[in-house]
């Protein structure tokens, strides 16, 4: 449960809901994910309904969601909130092996750790594309003009968007495995329970 909350908890904050269809002048727009209920509680039991993600990873789609999100925030904003994210998620991931770790199958406890060196490396590559920025723009006010460096600005935000898209993308690659794998479990579990799944 504590999996696969974080890993729901991690999508929906590197993730846009929906994104505007591209080529399509309507307010039309394209699910990425949808929930389809909310986790209610009985004492001891736990109705979940988890994160249902739409565009699998891997799919072009799914990266260019995720730069039109990070343009959309301001990319420099996005590599910082998708950080402090990835953070979190590995912070809870550790708690979660630390204390839990014995109870987990194998082939679950592989594919988290494998989620956690994932966000590791997720982290080290965010902050180099974030120094990279700033060096970018620290070069370009010393020898440039005002309207020059507008220019190197917007195509070095242009660049961390697209870094941190291709980034985060490797990042849910990696937790969509250990996602499906838990998802099925929960629904195992529910089809044994007084309480069947229940969606608000």
């Amino acid at each position: 449960m504590i999996l696969l909350e974080t890993i729901d908890d991690l999508l929906k904050e590197l993730l846009p809901a929906a994104v505007p269809r591209e080529g399509v002048e309507t307010d039309e727009e394209v699910t990425v994910y949808e929930v389809a209920g909310e986790r209610i509680h009985f004492g001891e039991t736990i109705a979940y309904s988890p994160l249902q993600l739409l565009v699998s990873p891997g799919e072009k789609d799914l990266q260019s969601h995720i730069f039109w999100y990070a343009s959309e925030l301001g990319p420099p904003r996005y590599a910082e909130l998708a950080r402090a994210a990835l953070s979190d998620a590995r912070e809870r991931v550790r708690d979660m092996l630390a204390t839990s770790g014995q109870l987990l199958e194998a082939d679950i406890t592989a594919m988290v750790m494998s989620f956690d060196q994932a966000i590791a490396a997720a982290i080290r590559h965010l902050d180099s594309a974030a120094s990279m920025r700033g060096e970018k723009l620290e070069g370009s006010s010393h020898h440039d003009g005002e309207v020059s460096t507008t220019q190197t600005t917007r195509e070095a935000d242009q660049e961390l968007a697209f870094v941190s898209s291709i980034i985060v993308e490797s990042v849910l690659d990696s937790a969509i495995k250990p996602k499906a794998w838990l998802d099925n479990e929960m629904l195992n579990r529910e089809g044994q329970s007084p309480f069947q799944r229940l969606r608000v």
